[in-house]
């Protein structure tokens, strides 16, 4: 094959939008020979063949790696979402894998040898059974008796109600407290002159119109500013521009108003929402750089907001390990939470009440072992209806959220399932896929009898087979007749051996024999 020619069959499917079967078959021809140099096999092909091979190699490796990059939280929340979906998964694998069955019977039919066959069951039976037998394994927090649900976890306003307001302002914390939440969750940063104001970026760009204000500053520190500098900073209107979730325009003309005219708050002001609607506070606190003028007063000097607020000492949980025995002698009533995964009795001995982790790290077992030693668990940050039930059902103590609208009416799990209603959909789907495959290898039994009788071969050795017996049928007459006539005759002992020996000779060539009454 010339040059020109290989290079257009190579790169023809590839131009054309509409052969996309060819693009398929190309696609499968560089994966096959992938896989013939995977497996040590020499090649003999063209330079071009070897540069799509070499592309394709690489093309894969960037896209397992950007996959990585992109979903490496997703494989954390792929294995949680088990906990929830497994139980329906089951079923669909199950009746999935039993119309499967159809692929094998056909197969099954097909083959003449008993040790192919048995080779066939095998293969499919064995994972059949393995499905049969999986629920053994699961162990989903939602199925549980109704009686043994806890009550619904608390709900903790992650930076205020942040889908339907701009993150750590004030209307998000209003908001907040509107749907009834437990706490209000935030960010602390220390201003150049000392007071403590809420923000989450180390810097002033996402969230702000800094870069309009001071455009030479944009990308500095937000705690490299004075607290008279961030009052001037707009913190709303990038909300109703960007529309993180969505959301925006579902708000009145007077919300869209009240939000566009937010500002940065300081934490004094997030204290004195909470103390009003006797809310918790929970909050990280970010240690300023080492030029900072409060570097080294930075927890003492929130204490001491707090201390002078009015929210009572026993709702602040206070989640800041830096100088932590500090502030217990300063603020002993505080609540003490713990960033850290660690056994229950470590927790005791240091005096802790709450654990604050990702919901990943918290697996149903941690949060029995938590619970029978009386330390809460609080679960962040999490979104979605599902992981919410899923959490309810394993018996966490909280949950940071940024969708507190949505938790707030939320009055059961999105599905709970006791052990015996479990069994029985058990039972009842495997029982369907017994059914389903018993019909469908009965199916094909009888569709191959079937194609067998109307074989031309079968159908021209049937016809010959019954001819003969028709002839065969008709040679019995004959001789039961002849045997009457010489019954009637005169001379009872004359037999005409010539005849008898032409009837017994006479169907020799169609291979035909007559013995009594056996035909063959």
């Amino acid at each position: 094959m010339s040059t020109v020619s290989l290079l257009v069959v190579v790169m023809l499917p590839v131009l054309s939008r509409y052969h996309v079967q060819r693009e398929w078959q190309w696609f499968e021809a560089q994966m096959l020979t992938i896989c013939h140099l995977w497996i040590g096999l020499q090649l003999y092909v063209h330079w071009i063949h070897k540069g799509l091979v070499i592309f394709s190699l690489v093309f894969l490796v960037v896209l397992v790696i950007s996959i990585e990059e992109v979903w490496n939280e997703e494989w954390d929340i792929l294995v949680v979402s088990l906990r929830v979906t497994a139980p329906f998964l089951h079923v669909g694998a199950v009746l999935a894998f039993s119309f499967l069955s159809w692929l094998f019977a056909n197969v099954f039919m097909r083959s003449r040898r008993l040790c192919a066959r048995m080779m066939l069951l095998v293969v499919y039976l064995l994972p059949l059974l393995g499905l049969y037998l999986l629920p053994l394994m699961i162990n989903s927090p939602c199925i549980l008796l109704r009686e043994q649900l806890q009550p619904r976890p608390r709900i903790i306003a992650h930076r205020g109600a942040s889908m339907v307001a701009p993150e750590n302002t004030l209307m998000a914390f209003e908001r907040a407290m509107d749907f009834g939440v437990y706490g209000l969750e935030s960010d602390v940063m220390l201003s150049t002159d000392g007071i403590p104001f809420l923000m989450h970026d180390s810097d002033l760009r996402r969230t702000t119109n800094v870069a309009m204000v001071f455009p030479d500053r944009a990308a500095d520190r937000a705690d490299s500013f004075n607290w008279t500098e961030l009052q001037r900073l707009n913190a709303g209107h990038w909300f109703l521009e960007e529309d993180p979730f969505g959301s925006a325009h579902q708000l009145s003309s007077a919300e869209r108003q009240y939000a566009s005219s937010q500002s940065l708050p300081n934490l004094a002001g997030l204290l004195r929402i909470a103390a009003k609607g006797n809310a918790s506070v929970l909050f990280d606190l970010r240690q300023p750089p080492a030029d900072h003028p409060f570097r080294k007063l930075w927890v003492n000097t929130t204490v001491d907001v707090v201390l002078a607020s009015a929210l009572p000492q026993d709702l602040m949980l206070w989640l800041p390990w830096e100088h932590r025995d500090v502030v217990r002698m300063i603020a002993p009533r505080f609540q003490q939470v713990s960033g850290e995964k660690e056994p229950p009795e470590r927790l005791h001995e240091q005096r802790y009440v709450m654990v604050n982790l990702r919901f990943t790290d918290l697996a149903p077992p941690d949060i029995c072992g938590y619970a029978r030693s009386n330390i809460s668990t609080n679960a962040y940050t999490v979104d979605a209806v599902w992981l919410f039930s899923l959490l309810w059902c394993a018996g966490v103590t909280s949950v940071t959220t940024n969708a507190a609208h949505l938790f707030s009416s939320l009055q059961q799990p999105t599905w709970l399932l006791t052990p015996e209603q479990y069994r029985t959909l058990w039972i009842l789907t495997d029982v369907i896929s017994i059914f389903i495959v018993i019909v469908i290898f009965r199916l094909h039994r009888w569709r191959f009898s079937t194609l067998r009788r109307m074989d031309p071969e079968h159908v021209a050795l049937s016809t010959v087979v019954r001819r003969c017996n028709r002839d065969v049928n008709t040679m019995k007459k004959k001789l039961i007749f002849f045997d009457d006539d010489l019954m009637v005759s005169d001379d009872t002992s004359y037999v005409d051996t010539s005849t008898a020996a032409a009837i017994d000779t006479s169907y020799v060539g169609d291979e035909i024999h007559i013995d009594g009454d056996r035909d063959y």
